[in-house]
């Protein structure tokens, strides 16, 4: 990082990426920053099939166990669908991987280090008073990388789970009285979320919350689709800043280099008005010169081809409106011997 670099890119931890942006700025390097945070699912009343949405929630959540930044880190479930979504959420994981997820194949925690952090968070909660819908401390095995796809209810306020993005099979869940209660939850969480993932059966509500709760991206009634779609994919504030994928890592990678051609011809001066003395025109010269630079349009380079085509199709018509088709031929060859002539005209001038 101590060199000049064009771009860097980074991807990991909001800590590690304050340390990059700090070292990007002594160079001037321009830093994309793709981090991660708590991103929430928000589960409206008005729901939508209820087993297609535990699936995706749980897949989601599970997927390289959890180790994702697009993880569904924590669910806010209105108070008349917690039990049914939890339930449902449950039945969905033993589904995927059994009464033993052990011995699935589930995958492991990439260190034995995260392991244990995920272990503690859990014992954490559940000392706390926190109730363990399925997996819990006891299934979890972090010497050997294992850590159960676990789910939460009631957590005790201030613990890790509720606080730290759990980057692990862990699955939070908190009721609230209604959406309102579900926004101000969402927002009260420290930072900003890179995605935020909205259940509902209702457009009003899903809209609702999107202009409520900033984040860099969102999904209504899915979980992750849009890291692999043809969309901007980045964070806002504490979930990093800058778009990639698709056409937009192009768009990243690449300086967008302004260039200008002007024909160096008294044609193009506008009768001197940029220059001084500016008390020409009747003082007007300065104000003539702005008005021209923001009305005038901009000058397409000249298309060969495109010309001699638009001449043709133009000759082609007037012979055809004049004379009928036995004087197309004249037309189009009077029309292009006039056109030539303009033509040489003009690029003797732009030289």
């Amino acid at each position: 990082m101590a060199q000049p670099w064009d771009l860097v890119f980074f991807t990991g931890s909001g800590r590690v990426g304050k340390i990059i942006a700090r070292a990007a700025a002594d160079t001037l390097t321009p830093v994309v920053l793709e981090l991660g945070g708590k991103s929430p699912v928000v589960v409206d009343k008005d729901l939508p099939d209820l087993t297609t949405m535990a699936n995706r929630i749980a897949w989601g959540k599970t997927i390289n166990a959890g180790q994702t930044c697009v993880a569904p880190d924590y669910m806010v479930c209105h108070k008349d669908q917690v039990e049914n979504v939890s339930k449902a959420i449950v039945s969905r994981l033993d589904f995927m991987f059994g009464k033993d997820p052990s011995q699935s194949d589930f995958s492991r925690i990439v260190s034995t280090q995260h392991a244990q952090r995920l272990y503690d968070m859990i014992v954490e909660a559940e000392k706390g008073g926190a109730q363990v819908l399925c997996g819990g401390s006891a299934k979890c095995d972090p010497t050997n990388k294992y850590i159960a796809p676990t789910v939460i209810a009631k957590a005790p306020k201030g613990s890790r789970v509720l606080t730290e993005e759990i980057f692990g099979p862990i699955l939070v869940i908190r009721e609230v009285d209604d959406m309102s209660q579900a926004i101000q939850t969402v927002n009260d969480m420290e930072g900003t979320p890179l995605a935020i993932y909205i259940f509902t059966s209702n457009k009003a509500v899903c809209d609702k919350v999107l202009d409520r709760c900033p984040s860099g991206g969102a999904i209504r009634n899915d979980v992750l689709l849009h890291f692999a779609a043809n969309l901007p994919f980045g964070g806002l504030g504490t979930s990093g800043y800058g778009n990639a994928h698709s056409d937009w890592s192009w768009r990243t990678f690449t300086h967008e280099r302004a260039f200008m051609f002007k024909p160096c011809h008294p044609a193009f001066e506008f009768g001197d008005i940029r220059y001084a003395p500016y008390a020409k025109y009747g003082g007007n010269s300065g104000k003539a010169f702005i008005a021209l630079i923001k009305l005038l349009p901009n000058i397409p380079v000249l298309n060969t081809r495109l010309i001699w085509t638009s001449i043709g199709m133009v000759g082609l018509g007037y012979g055809m409106a004049a004379f009928g088709p036995a004087g197309v031929r004249t037309g189009l060859a009077d029309l292009i011997d006039s056109a030539s002539g303009v033509l040489r005209s003009v690029a003797a001038g732009l030289r």
